[in-house]
C-alpha cells in the first residue's frame, strides 16, 4: 500500500509539473523572427527614395523662386545657394549620404558635391549634336520642351532603380535611364536626341581652344559661364 500511494502521490506531482510547463509556455513571449536581409534592404530603398523626392521638391521651389527673380534658369543648382537653398545637404540624396556617391563628372555641379544632374546646365554637347557641338545641354532639353512639354526633366537623381526625375511642371517620375521612352505615344524617342533635333542645322566648327595666360605662375581660365544661354 505504501508504494501504491506513493506511486500515486509522484503521478500528483509530475501531472502539476507538466501543466506548469504548458502554461509557462504559452505564456511566454514568442522569439521575433529576424527580418530577411532582402527586407531590410527593400526598407531601406523605399526610405532613401522618399527622401530624396523630398530633397527634389524642395530644389524645385528653390529653382521656381530663382526663376522668379532673374527670369532665367541657374547655371547650376549651386547657384541656389544659398539665398534660395540654404541648406547644402539637400543636394545630396540619402543615397548618395550612405554609399559616398555624388553625380561624376562631366556633368556635375562645379562648386558644390551634388547627387543630382541638373538638365538645363550650359554643358557643351560636343559629339552627341553631330553638327553643332557647340550647342548645350540646356538648349536641348528647350528644344525636347517643344516635343514632349514640361514632362521634361528638369533634375534627376540616377542612383535609385527605377531613376528618378522632377519634370519641368514639378511633378516627380520614374523611369530607366532613358525618360524619352515613356513619351513614345506622342513622339518617336530618336526625334528627341541631339543628333536629330539640331540636324537641320549647317555643321558649326568647334571653338578654337583659348590661351591660358599665365601671371605669376598661376593659369588663368576661362571665366564660368554666366546665367542662360
Amino acid at each position: 500500500m505504501p508504494d501504491a500511494a506513493m506511486k500515486r502521490r509522484l503521478a500528483q506531482w509530475l501531472a502539476i509539473l507538466a501543466a506548469g510547463t504548458v502554461a509557462a509556455a504559452e505564456l511566454a513571449p514568442a522569439t521575433p523572427t529576424p527580418k530577411a536581409p532582402a527586407a531590410r534592404k527593400s526598407g531601406r530603398a523605399a526610405a532613401e527614395k522618399q527622401g530624396c523626392v523630398k530633397n527634389l521638391k524642395t530644389i524645385y521651389a528653390a529653382i521656381q523662386a530663382f526663376q522668379a527673380d532673374h527670369h532665367d534658369l541657374p547655371n547650376w543648382l549651386s547657384d541656389l545657394v544659398p539665398r534660395y537653398l540654404d541648406d547644402v545637404n539637400v543636394l545630396v540624396c540619402p543615397v548618395c549620404r550612405r554609399t559616398g556617391r555624388v553625380e561624376p563628372p562631366p556633368l556635375a555641379d562645379p562648386k558644390l558635391p551634388s547627387s543630382y544632374l541638373f538638365e538645363f546646365c550650359p554643358v557643351p554637347l560636343g559629339g552627341a549634336a553631330t553638327n553643332t557641338p557647340v550647342r548645350t545641354r540646356r538648349e536641348w532639353k528647350r528644344r525636347q520642351m517643344g516635343l514632349v512639354g514640361s514632362d521634361v526633366p528638369v533634375v534627376r537623381c540616377r542612383h535609385h532603380k527605377p531613376m528618378l526625375n522632377l519634370a519641368f511642371d514639378g511633378r516627380v517620375y520614374e523611369s530607366s535611364g532613358s525618360w524619352e521612352l515613356l513619351f513614345t505615344n506622342r513622339v518617336n524617342a530618336v526625334d528627341l536626341t541631339p543628333a536629330r533635333i539640331f540636324a537641320v542645322e549647317p555643321p558649326q566648327a568647334r571653338p578654337a581652344a583659348k590661351a591660358v595666360k599665365k601671371t605669376g605662375g598661376n593659369a588663368l581660365r576661362p571665366g564660368t559661364p554666366t546665367k542662360g544661354d
